[in-house]
């Protein structure tokens, strides 16, 4: 699995190719700048490949044609993706809207895409704010990401929630405020926790099921 930029919007240089020494942008929509960045008709999608003998072979976009980015612009990285470990499920998270819809929203969603099927299904459907950093648990039974309740609200409490999978019932929902990634999933023995990063400690210890706290880092 990789990114890479594709394009698919036309820019200045396909409207007139004979123009090259013109720094002139053209736009009929938003969101024509993100910051200092000018969108350059470039989405970042993700793909699937075949790795042999350190060769990339069969690459398939996941994404074929679609405007806009994952994981999301500007500041998505990996953690914005993640791997079932039956290798069978890739989550990624993406705001899948453009124009206006986009400039204005805080709404990412996790989408799941099914190797088996080439289907992608949107995973947090219904969820309005920003739903980000996926993990999924060493079983597969379990899924956890931080969500915000609120589209619109970037600055939104965030919360940690942790769905079963099987059942579709959360275990934890809403469980605490001010949690700003999920750093990793797992499992030892029978005592399942989540590394969590809080931005008044450094790093957190989340035990379910009996849902306490424990101080793993304290910041300087």
């Amino acid at each position: 699995m990789f990114t890479r930029d594709v394009k698919c919007q036309k820019t200045k240089a396909d409207y007139y190719p004979n123009l090259v020494k013109s720094e002139a942008k053209i736009y009929d929509d938003l969101m024509f700048r993100h910051w200092n960045v000018w969108e350059d008709g470039n989405f970042q999608h993700v793909f699937l490949a075949d790795v042999e003998q350190n060769i990339i072979r069969n690459e398939k976009d996941l994404m074929p044609g679609e405007q806009w980015d994952a994981p999301t612009f500007p500041n998505g990285g990996k953690d914005e993706l993640a791997w079932s470990p039956d290798s069978k499920t890739l989550a990624y998270v993406c705001v899948k809207k453009t124009g206006k819809d986009y400039a204005v929203s805080t709404n990412s969603d996790i989408y799941f895409y099914n190797l088996s099927t080439g289907v992608t299904t949107n995973f947090t459907a219904g969820m309005d704010g920003y739903d980000r950093n996926p993990a999924f648990s060493p079983d597969g039974s379990k899924f956890a990401w931080v969500s915000m309740k609120r589209d619109g609200c970037e600055s939104d409490k965030t919360d940690i929630i942790v769905q079963d999978l099987n059942s579709k019932k959360d275990i934890i929902s809403r469980q605490t405020g001010m949690i700003s990634s999920v750093n990793l999933f797992g499992v030892e023995m029978e005592n399942p926790y989540i590394l969590l990063r809080h931005i008044e400690v450094s790093l957190l210890c989340l035990n379910y099921p009996y849902l306490k706290f424990q101080i793993l880092l304290m910041q300087n």
